[in-house]
């Protein structure tokens, strides 16, 4: 469950600001085309990271890869929530992010590979898989409903 957790935060992350472009457009007097860096480098982010994960997992504990994740994804939204006011560092903060949750999903799959036994593995990678779809479709509605209710700074961490 954990597992399926942390794949769900990584997935929800992903969407949960995109609701906000428009209202950070207005905000800081961007075109969309330059808040659109935000889910771009996001997604770059995501993609590499995933990569170097499962790689790394090879040669280094998933434990230890786990808690990079997590620090780097905290030290993200630490950094978006406090210095929010500024496209480059809105941009630094959500890679950050996307650089420790990318490691949320890929080890995961990895963990489950190598901690669970082969007639369980698809009710685990299931439940990893439900995380990340009801993120996805629950991300925006989430989002639209505190943006409706908090400005979007809330958001940037």
């Amino acid at each position: 469950m954990t597992l399926a957790f942390l794949s769900l935060l990584a997935a929800i992350n992903a969407v949960l600001f995109n609701v906000t472009f428009p209202n950070i457009s207005r905000d800081l007097h961007l075109a969309s085309s330059q808040v659109s860096w935000i889910a771009i480098g996001y997604s770059m982010v995501i993609a590499i990271g995933s990569i170097i994960y499962g790689k790394l997992a090879d040669a280094i504990s998933l434990h230890k890869l786990f808690l990079i994740g997590i620090g780097l994804f905290i030290l993200g939204s630490l950094l978006g929530f406090s210095k929010h006011d500024s496209l480059g560092i809105i941009i630094l903060a959500r890679m950050l992010q996307a650089s420790g949750g990318s490691a949320f999903i890929t080890l995961a799959m990895v963990a489950v590979r190598l901690m669970i036994e082969p007639q369980r593995r698809p009710l685990a990678l299931s439940f990893i898989s439900v995380g990340i779809a009801l993120a996805i479709g629950l991300g925006p509605l989430i989002s639209g409903a505190l943006i409706s209710r908090f400005s979007w700074p809330i958001f940037a961490g």
